[in-house]
């Protein structure tokens, strides 16, 4: 079963409305490796008007990640609350291939550009998927 992503609160024209997900094909077994499946959620607050440039970089992003190992899902949102932050959630097949993302020259050098057009550093947080099917509210 493919979900679909939530509504995005980004403007039609913008490039980076269109919220990109790629998700691989498994036999849903409702349990998963251990320390396999990752999730990420990174937080960047854009200065104040620069969102466009921002965007136009994100665009390029978009077509490359499409070939990096172990991305299996990658969406963007913008806060509603503040139309300058952004979250962007992607899930990694292993917390490995996320980590070689991170030190990929492609990345490193995409951060550089997009540094200079944020309130500061880029927030990560990684979360682990369970082993077991939970449901907590």
């Amino acid at each position: 079963m493919i979900r679909r992503p939530p509504r995005s609160t980004l403007s039609s024209s913008s490039a980076a409305s269109d919220v990109y997900k790629r998700q691989v094909s498994t036999q849903s077994t409702g349990k998963f490796q251990c320390g396999a499946m990752i999730r990420v959620i990174s937080e960047r607050l854009v200065r104040p008007h620069h969102t466009r440039k921002v965007q136009q970089i994100m665009a390029g992003v978009e077509s490359s990640v499409q070939r990096v190992p172990g991305l299996l899902e990658i969406e963007t949102l913008n806060d509603e609350s503040d139309h300058h932050k952004y979250i962007i959630l992607t899930r990694w097949r292993t917390k490995q291939e996320y980590e070689a993302w991170l030190k990929d020259p492609s990345y490193r050098e995409t951060q550089k550009q997009l540094d200079i057009l944020l309130e500061g550093p880029a927030k990560y947080r990684v979360l682990n998927v369970p082993q077991e099917d939970m449901f907590l509210l």
